[in-house]
């Protein structure tokens, strides 16, 4: 068995596409995957399944919540290990003077080659603030918080054409904690 993070885009955010928890975990045991934990409301999974590729458990989360609820949630499922590199590869963190609850994380549904719209990325970052670009997501340290920065999760979909949802590093560290706990 595989242990997968799995992150729900656009979930419980501003009162929009409301799904409980709880009703969540129930409807994804039913298709067959196994130990599923979630962390906050806002639809971050940790769960195990057999050797079935990642893009295959998202389309089978998505068409589920879909059938389910009737929402049409966009799905990024990552196994422990890749999700292991993402926390690993954070070039912020080894500055110490920096705060680490401006930390974010822009995961990517798939990855990507060649960022073709990284000027006009850039041209919106503020002086503060950090980015670094890997093929599958983007860093982002937005010391004024991440509330202030024009470097949204819309606005970087928008300018890649690429699905993907933004956590802060709080989150990432706590569902690594989890994802390992088993």
């Amino acid at each position: 068995m595989m242990t997968y993070i799995g992150l729900l885009r656009g979930v419980n955010v501003s009162g929009k596409n409301r799904i409980k928890m709880q009703e969540l975990r129930n409807v994804l045991s039913s298709i067959g995957l196994h130990g599923i934990k979630t962390y906050l409301q806002s639809g971050n999974l940790i769960f195990s399944n057999d050797d079935e590729r990642a893009d295959d458990v998202a389309f089978r989360i998505s068409a589920e919540i879909k059938k389910s609820f009737d929402l049409q949630i966009e799905v990024l499922i990552l196994s422990l290990p890749q999700f292991k590199t993402v926390v690993e590869g954070n070039p912020f963190v080894e500055n110490r003077d920096d705060d680490l609850s401006h930390f974010h994380v822009t995961l990517f549904q798939k990855k990507l080659g060649k960022f073709s719209a990284e000027q006009k990325i850039e041209a919106k970052r503020a002086d503060s603030e950090k980015i670094q670009y890997t093929e599958n997501g983007i860093y982002l340290y937005c010391p004024h918080g991440y509330g202030k920065t024009k470097l949204t999760n819309n606005f970087i979909e928008r300018q890649l054409s690429v699905v993907a949802t933004t956590r802060n590093w709080k989150t990432i560290l706590a569902l690594l904690d989890l994802a390992e706990s088993d």
